[in-house]
C-alpha cells in the first residue's frame, strides 16, 4: 500500500484497533484514512479491517460519528516527565505502556510552567488525541508515593462501567469490586499503583453519598454548614398552593400559541425556564426566545417572593435540590411544561436571509410548549435531519460560519458542531440576556447588570488578577461573553436577579401590576451585594461537596505545620487552601479582629502587623504560608486553621469560623 507520495505505508488491523482504543472520542473512516497515510482509493482496506473488528466485537460503531474500541484505553495515566526540547512540547513516558507500541505522548510548556514540573517528575495526566500515534497530555495531579490517584464517579450496573463526574475525562473504567444494588449515587475509586491504560481497572474505596462515620448524607451536612434550608416555611407553601390554582390572565399579552416552542434542558430537569421557536417571514426569519414570566405569578413582597429573595438561587446538592421557589411553582405553574399555556417574556430576533439581525422586539406573550427535550434528544433529532429543527440549525450554522455568534468562542471549548444542541441553546440564552439589557437601558429603567470586567494588571506586584462575574446596579459589560451590556433574565425559576430584571422589563412595557417597584429600585445595590454573596455560597457548596472526603484526611495533618496558599483576597475576605488536599477556608475581616492580620482590599493584599500595629509584611494572592490544622469535624464539614507567619518570632492566628448551628 502506498501513500500520496508513493512511499510504502504499512497498516494492519491491530494498528487500526490501537488507534480506536487510544482515542476517547470516536474516529471516522476519514480520520483513520489520514492516520494510516494511504490514498483515498484504498479506503476499502480500512473498511475491511473495520468490518472484521466489528465482527470480532473488538470495535463498535458510534452512529455517524465513527468507531470506538470495545475496550478503549484509559484517557487518564501515570506518567514521567521527560527532558524539555526547547520550543517544542515536552515528551512524557506513560507508565506500563511498552515502548515498542510506537505511541508517544507530550505535555505543553504552559502545563510545565504552571505546575512547576521538572524532568523526572511523576504525574497524573489526561490524554487526548494528537497527530497520528501521538497523544496530547494535560496535567491533572502530582503522583505521590503511597497515595494512588482517585476519581469521583458513578457506576452503571447495566454496562458495568465506572464513569467519572469530571466531564473532561471521557473514558470509562472497570471496577474490581462493583457496588451492590444501590448504585445510582457517587463513589470514590482508586487507581492502583501499577495502573495500565490498556486495562483501566479501578477499586471503589468510598461511597461519595454519605459520611462514612455518621452515615449522614453529605448533602445534608453541606446544607447545614451553609444554612441552606430544604423545605419552605408553611406560610410560603400555603401561598404557593393558592397561586398554583390562579387562572392565567391573557390581557396585555401577545398570543403565540400557534408557534412551535420547544424546551431543551439537561436530563431530569423539571424547572423549565426557557423555550425557543422559529418562523419564516416575508423578508427573513424570526427567532423567538420565551422566558418563564415568574413575576406574572409571584408578586413583589408576598410570602413566596420574600422567601425567594432570601434564598437567592436554587441550590443543587447532588442528591437533593433546595428550590428557590416552592416546587409546586418551580416544577409546575411557573415552568414551561409541554402542552400547557404559560405567560412568558418573549424576545424576538428579526433576521434577514443572511441571518444578520435587523432588529429585535421584547414583549409579554402567551406560549404553549410542544415538547420537552433533553440535549441528547435535541442533538439526535438534528442528526436525523428532523424537519422541525431545520431552521434553527441553519440559522445557527450560518451565523457561526459568518462569525456572527462570537459567544461560541467562550461558551464551548469543544467543536460547536459536535455539541450543536448545547451550543444553540447557550448561544440563544446569551443573546437573549444581552438584548434585554439593551432594552432596559433604552427604556431608562435601572436593573441588575451581570458584569465581568477585564482583569487589572499591576494590582499585586505586577501580577494579573483574575476576576469573577458579579451583579451590580451599574452596567459595565461582560468581557467574557463579548457583550457591552448583559443582564440575567433567562433563568427566573432558579435565580432571583432574573425576576428583578423581568419586572424591570415589564415596567418598560407598561404591564400593569407586575413592573418593578420603587422600593426594589431603591435597594438595587443592596440586592446586588446579597446575590453576589449567594453566588459565593453556591461556589463554596460545590467546592465543599467535591472536596468533602478530603476533610477527614486533614486529621493526619494536625500534628505538623502544613503549607497553605492564598487562593483569593477580596475587599473584606481572604480564602486560603491547603496544598496537600486542596480544601479551602474563607475568613472575613471580622474574623481577623484581635489578630495581627489585616486585609487591604484596595491592593488585594493580606497585611501582617507586629504587636504595636506596625506593618511587617504583605502577602499577595498565590503566595504560600505555613499553617496549623486543628478541630477537624467531618460530621459538620468544618475545620480550623492557625496561620503561622514566616517570621519565626511571631506566631499569630486567624480566628476560625464558627460552624453553622
Amino acid at each position: 500500500m502506498a501513500n500520496k507520495s508513493g512511499t510504502s505505508v504499512s497498516v494492519n488491523k491491530e494498528q487500526i484497533l490501537q488507534w480506536l482504543a487510544m482515542n476517547p472520542s470516536p474516529l471516522s473512516r476519514v480520520a483513520l484514512l489520514n492516520l494510516s497515510g494511504v490514498e483515498a482509493a484504498q479506503v476499502s482496506v480500512i473498511d475491511q479491517f473495520l468490518k472484521e473488528l466489528l465482527a470480532e466485537k473488538r470495535a463498535m460503531a458510534s452512529g455517524r460519528r465513527g468507531y470506538l474500541a470495545t475496550v478503549p484505553w484509559s484517557d487518564v495515566a501515570y506518567a514521567t516527565v521527560g527532558a524539555a526540547p526547547g520550543h517544542r512540547r515536552v515528551p512524557i513516558t506513560i507508565s506500563q505502556l511498552p515502548s515498542d507500541l510506537g505511541v508517544t505522548a507530550t505535555l505543553s510548556h504552559a502545563d510545565m510552567a504552571k505546575n512547576k514540573l521538572q524532568e523526572g517528575d511523576r504525574i497524573v495526566v489526561a490524554l487526548g488525541r494528537g497527530e497520528g500515534p501521538a497523544l496530547r497530555a494535560r496535567f491533572l495531579a502530582h503522583m505521590h508515593p503511597g497515595r494512588p490517584y482517585r476519581l469521583t464517579g458513578t457506576f452503571n450496573q447495566k454496562s458495568g462501567a465506572f464513569a467519572p463526574l469530571d466531564r473532561s475525562i471521557k473514558g470509562v473504567f472497570t471496577l474490581t469490586d462493583p457496588p451492590g444494588a444501590e448504585a445510582a449515587h457517587q463513589f470514590l475509586a482508586e487507581f492502583p499503583p501499577d495502573f495500565d491504560i490498556r486495562n483501566p481497572v479501578l477499586t471503589v474505596v468510598g461511597d461519595q453519598r454519605r459520611d462514612k462515620d455518621s452515615g449522614t448524607p453529605i448533602s445534608v451536612i453541606i446544607a447545614t454548614k451553609h444554612q441552606i434550608a430544604h423545605a419552605h416555611p408553611d406560610d410560603v407553601l400555603k401561598e404557593a398552593h393558592n397561586l398554583n390554582r390562579r387562572k392565567l390572565r391573557t390581557e396585555q399579552r401577545i398570543d403565540l400559541r400557534h408557534l412551535d416552542f420547544y424546551t431543551v434542558d439537561p436530563l431530569g430537569s423539571t424547572d423549565l425556564d426557557d423555550a425557543f421557536a422559529t418562523e419564516i417571514e416575508r423578508d427573513g426569519y424570526s427567532l423567538y426566545t420565551a422566558i418563564a414570566d415568574v413575576p406574572a405569578l409571584v408578586h413583589y413582597n408576598t410570602a413566596v417572593d420574600r422567601e425567594a429573595y432570601r434564598r437567592g438561587i436554587t441550590f443543587y446538592l447532588k442528591d437533593r435540590t433546595s428550590h428557590m421557589l416552592p416546587p409546586i411553582l418551580s416544577t409546575n405553574k411557573c415552568s414551561l411544561v409541554a402542552s400547557a399555556d404559560r405567560p412568558a417574556l418573549v424576545v424576538r430576533q428579526r433576521l434577514d436571509w443572511d441571518c444578520n439581525m435587523r432588529g429585535y422586539d421584547v414583549f409579554a406573550g402567551i406560549i404553549r410548549s410542544r415538547e420537552q427535550l433533553t440535549y441528547g434528544q435535541f442533538y439526535d433529532f438534528m442528526e436525523r435531519d428532523d424537519p422541525r429543527f431545520h431552521l434553527i440549525r441553519d440559522i445557527h450554522d450560518t451565523r457561526r460560519r459568518r462569525g456572527l455568534n462570537a459567544e461560541l468562542q467562550v461558551l464551548l471549548k469543544e467543536n460547536p458542531v459536535s455539541f450543536a444542541s448545547k451550543s444553540i441553546i447557550e448561544t440563544l440564552m446569551v443573546q437573549t440576556n444581552a438584548l434585554v439589557a439593551k432594552f432596559l437601558l433604552a427604556g431608562q429603567v435601572p436593573f441588575l447588570s451581570r458584569n465581568f470586567e477585564p482583569a487589572q494588571a499591576g494590582v499585586a506586584g505586577g501580577m494579573i488578577l483574575p476576576q469573577r462575574a458579579y451583579y451590580s446596579s451599574q452596567s459595565l459589560g461582560h468581557v467574557g461573553l463579548g457583550q457591552l451590556y448583559y443582564a440575567h433574565v433567562s433563568s427566573p425559576i432558579r435565580r432571583y436577579p432574573d425576576i428583578i430584571n423581568l419586572r424591570a422589563a415589564h415596567k418598560v412595557l407598561g404591564t400593569r401590576g407586575i413592573g418593578i417597584s420603587d422600593e426594589e429600585l431603591a435597594r438595587l445595590d443592596e440586592s446586588a451585594a446579597h446575590f453576589n454573596d449567594r453566588r459565593r455560597i453556591e461556589r463554596d457548596v460545590n467546592h465543599d461537596y467535591e472536596k468533602y472526603h478530603a476533610i477527614p484526611d486533614l486529621k493526619r495533618l494536625e500534628a505538623a505545620p502544613v503549607r497553605v496558599f492564598i487562593n483569593e483576597i477580596g475587599n473584606d475576605f481572604i480564602e486560603v487552601a491547603v496544598l496537600q488536599s486542596g480544601v479551602r477556608q474563607r475568613y472575613t475581616a471580622t474574623d481577623l479582629q484581635n489578630t495581627p492580620w489585616r486585609i487591604d482590599g484596595g491592593k488585594a493584599e493580606l497585611v501582617l502587623r507586629d504587636g504595636a500595629g506596625l506593618e511587617l509584611k504583605r502577602y499577595h494572592r498565590g503566595e504560600a504560608l505555613l499553617g496549623q490544622i486543628h478541630n477537624v469535624n467531618p460530621a459538620k464539614a468544618t475545620w480550623e486553621l492557625t496561620l503561622i507567619p514566616s517570621e519565626p518570632s511571631l506566631r499569630a492566628s486567624i480566628k476560625p469560623l464558627k460552624p453553622a448551628p
